[in-house]
């Protein structure tokens, strides 16, 4: 990983994964450091296997490694649809999964990263601004006027059978 991650980025020195090692400092003298990729990975393994993480998330320990494997090993884009950012939380999500694409190499390499889209307007803030009336009977109403739309554009027409 490091190998990959050092050419990518065009660093002229090797990123210390490991150990320890001795730092002169202006006002406390040499004091001994541990690199964050180390301490991070030290947490990590005591804090969050892939069996304390399955009671969590309700996904199957092997289905982790696996995913973990995968991300590791290749190129990986994720894309996260409208956002995750609506989610509950979502922003410590998306600092998960930019924290992961930095440890795995895959931050700046072509094809890599994280994306998204916007699907229409159907998520509820978008879809309550186009409401002119309050209720269900009116999001329902919207709701058909957009199914519409495809049909319009290309021609058919609203009774076009399909």
């Amino acid at each position: 990983m490091w190998s990959r991650l050092t050419r990518d980025s065009h660093l002229d020195f090797s990123p210390l994964a490991e150990g320890t090692l001795e730092v002169e400092t202006l006002d406390a003298g040499r004091v001994r450091v541990e690199p964050l990729f180390a301490r991070l990975r030290r947490m990590l393994d005591a804090s969050y296997t892939p069996e304390q993480a399955s009671k969590i998330c309700e996904v199957h320990p092997d289905a982790i490694r696996l995913l973990a494997r995968k991300v590791a090993s290749r190129t990986t884009r994720l894309n996260t649809a409208v956002g995750i950012c609506k989610y509950y939380h979502g922003d410590l999500m998306s600092r998960a999964i930019l924290l992961l694409f930095a440890l795995t190499g895959n931050w700046g390499r072509k094809g890599a990263g994280v994306g998204s889209w916007c699907s229409f307007m159907f998520d509820g803030s978008s879809m309550a601004m186009a409401k002119t009336e309050a209720g269900v009977e009116a999001g329902k109403a919207l709701l058909a006027g957009a199914q519409m739309m495809p049909r319009a554009t290309d021609g058919a027409g609203p009774d076009a059978d399909r």
